[in-house]
């Protein structure tokens, strides 16, 4: 499963302009409150998670929040780093800071449902986007992921149900078509999940990148179709 991002990101809700959903790839850049020496290293952290300097991105948003530590949006930005940075712990630590310093935002919430999902911690991970849902008033994103949570508990009806409610909006939303991909990969449709996938590129190209780390898809890396569609990332990537 992707993330969200929210903050600094790559990813978001078109609904909340200019929130990625790959995520538009029409990035989000959130200021931080302190301004001066703080506005600048995460000004600073923002341009290394545009070029992949994740561990760079890491180091400056500290940095920021050894001048700022009560900013939940840098707390935001430093969880994104360390999602993809891989360490999710970390990265949870972020995110549930920034949901103390700023609650009750949806993205943040389900930031944190992502996160937990990637962890293994599916009920936790359902209890998240269920509250984002509650929050933010039904953004498919929030149902594609929660029907993700779902099915990986067995609950396979409950999980179809959620994951109808996204796709009305998937031929505009392409992280609800990258997470239609990855619930016909759990449930054994590659071919259609490959199709699927592919159609998800032109609104989430960030999805290529995302693919190539992400468990939920690990049943297609040996697909040729699948290596062509993510193309470098394949090739940058630890299976590849």
């Amino acid at each position: 499963m992707t993330s969200f991002f929210k903050y600094a990101s790559f990813l978001m809700i078109q609904a909340r302009v200019p929130w990625v959903s790959g995520v538009l790839l029409a990035v989000l850049l959130t200021a931080c409150q302190g301004g001066g020496d703080a506005g600048f290293y995460n000004d600073q952290g923002i341009d290394y998670l545009r070029h992949d300097q994740y561990e760079e991105a890491r180091m400056s948003f500290e940095k920021a929040l050894e001048l700022t530590p009560k900013d939940g949006v840098v707390w935001g930005n430093l969880g994104v780093a360390y999602t993809r940075l891989e360490r999710y712990d970390k990265a949870l630590q972020a995110y549930s800071k920034a949901d103390e310093l700023a609650p009750h935002d949806p993205v943040t919430v389900a930031e944190i449902g992502s996160v937990e999902y990637r962890l293994g911690h599916y009920k936790a991970a359902e209890a998240r986007f269920r509250e984002a849902i509650g929050l933010e008033g039904g953004a498919p994103e929030f149902h594609s992921s929660l029907s993700l949570a779902l099915l990986r508990q067995g609950r396979t009806e409950e999980a179809r149900a959620e994951l109808d409610k996204a796709l009305p909006q998937a031929d505009k939303r392409g992280l609800v078509r990258y997470q239609q991909a990855a619930f016909l990969i759990q449930q054994g449709e590659l071919d259609q999940a490959l199709d699927v996938f592919a159609r998800s590129l032109a609104k989430y190209p960030a999805g290529a990148r995302s693919a190539v780390s992400d468990p939920d898809f690990a049943p297609l890396y040996d697909n040729p179709k699948f290596q062509a569609l993510v193309g470098d990332w394949w090739k940058s990537s630890p299976a590849g």
